[in-house]
């Protein structure tokens, strides 16, 4: 394991290393991200990766200790202000989710900037950045359910809704005309009966959107710190992406599991569409990355390349999604001329 170079370049800021500079940013990301923009929460992340990696584990500690007490001291006039018409019950809930969000973000920040500290590769913080991110809220989710017996997703929705209506029944008091009310409260009715139908699929939502996060924090807080000077291990070329024969066999299981069911010989398992859903998306970037590789000799831009590749799944994921698959046993990328030694592992 290399040892890590305790002595950081500095960008500037209050402190000769700029921890203050990176310190604030994640501060500022979480406050815009938890008020305004929920993708700033997920960009929070990043500053805190790159203070981990270059200040230590205290400096990123006392940063995420830091970002949850400000938070939490800037919501509670926010919850204070809001209409009477929404309960107490569901204001508890959304300050629990946005505590639960600062704490996912914190993780994140922490495994990826602490990985590449302890000398791990782009992938293994990669991964364990994913990890961190399911953590936190399958905690909760798993003591409320052993403990109290209670969903927390199913609440966590109920309370949303519940808010909802109430700022419509204020919005009505305020003048909003009866036909915009009951728009709004059709809206919330539709909403609900959409939940219902979703709801086995979270767990697959949850660890879609985990990877999706760990992926954007991680690529940008690799960029940051070798903007910076700093020789962290590089992403794998998206031409060579290829995952795990296991895992395509899994698909192909899933996906027998999932006929089976069609056909009424089997029982509806949601473990089998969760499955899909991760690993679909999983064998769709590795066909892209099979089509990526052929069009490399191709005299055409990177720009085109990718609105060719989203158009394909666009209109065709199944054929991106059994490419990867068909890879994975195959490794189409031997098949081409000067195709080298094929595809390297994934991220």
């Amino acid at each position: 394991m290399r040892q890590v170079d305790e002595r950081r370049p500095s960008i500037g800021g209050a402190g000769a290393d700029g921890r203050f500079v990176l310190a604030s940013a994640t501060v500022l990301m979480a406050l815009a991200g938890a008020f305004f923009l929920v993708p700033l929460l997920v960009l929070a992340a990043v500053p805190l990766a790159v203070l981990v990696y270059r200040n230590g584990y205290r400096a990123g500690t006392v940063t995420a200790i830091v970002t949850l007490v400000v938070v939490a001291l800037a919501q509670q006039p926010l919850l204070a202000g809001l209409p009477a018409t929404i309960s107490d019950a569901a204001l508890q809930a959304y300050a629990l989710a946005t505590m639960i969000s600062l704490v996912t973000m914190g993780l994140i920040g922490m495994v990826i900037g602490g990985a590449w500290r302890e000398g791990a590769s782009w992938t293994e913080a990669f991964w364990l950045g994913a990890a961190a991110a399911l953590i936190p809220f399958t905690l909760v989710w798993a003591g409320a359910r052993l403990l109290y017996d209670v969903d927390l997703v199913t609440a966590a929705f109920q309370r949303w809704a519940e808010m909802v209506r109430g700022l419509v029944a204020e919005a009505a008091r305020l003048g909003l005309t009866p036909a915009e009310v009951d728009m709004l409260e059709e809206a919330v009715a539709q909403t609900e009966a959409g939940f219902a139908l979703v709801r086995p699929l979270v767990p697959g939502f949850a660890a879609v959107g985990a990877i999706v996060a760990s992926f954007i924090d991680t690529s940008l807080a690799g960029w940051m710190l070798a903007r910076l000077g700093h020789p962290v291990p590089a992403m794998p070329p998206f031409a060579g992406w290829r995952f795990p024969r296991p895992l395509a066999v899994v698909w192909v299981a899933a996906e027998a599991a999932l006929l089976l069911q069609s056909a009424g010989r089997l029982a509806g398992l949601p473990a089998v569409e969760n499955a899909l859903m991760v690993l679909s998306m999983l064998f769709a970037l590795q066909g892209a990355a099979v089509a990526w590789h052929w069009l490399r000799g191709r005299r055409i831009a990177a720009a085109l390349k990718v609105v060719l590749l989203v158009a394909v799944y666009w209109r065709f994921p199944y054929v991106l999604i059994w490419t990867g698959v068909l890879d994975a046993f195959l490794d189409f990328r031997r098949l081409t001329a000067g195709g080298g030694a094929g595809g390297a592992p994934a991220p």
